[in-house]
């Protein structure tokens, strides 16, 4: 298992996994220690649990470039969520991240990577 940095999450974004989203992107990077740091915060929810989420984003946020939402939490922190499933984005995301990408569990302490569905 590989090292993964001791970080508290913003409360929105917990409360987020929570209700069933995963981190992706340059903070998990920075979470697995292959970054020094990270722009935002991105997740993604299985499309058919959208609506578990939904109540918790902002009504000012905006949509963001993968079709889902972003907004700033009240410290500052960016946040970015779109409906995708984990095999779809580390798929999509192949060729865009260095050939490989995470998708981080944190409610369940697990991590995909696209290693593991075979497309590297």
């Amino acid at each position: 298992m590989k090292n993964i940095r001791d970080v508290k999450l913003p409360t929105i974004v917990f409360l987020l996994c929570k209700s069933v989203a995963y981190l992706v992107g340059s903070f998990v990077k920075y979470l697995l220690c292959e970054a020094d740091s990270f722009v935002d915060y991105d997740l993604i929810v299985p499309p058919e649990k959208w609506h578990l989420v939904s109540l918790l984003i902002p009504k000012d946020a905006k949509m963001n470039r993968h079709g889902g939402l972003k907004f700033r939490d009240r410290h500052g922190n960016e946040i970015d969520i779109w409906p995708c499933s984990i095999g779809q984005h580390l798929s999509q995301c192949k060729g865009t991240t260095c050939g490989h990408d995470y998708v981080y569990d944190y409610i369940n302490n697990r991590i995909f990577t696209s290693f593991s569905i075979g497309t590297n």
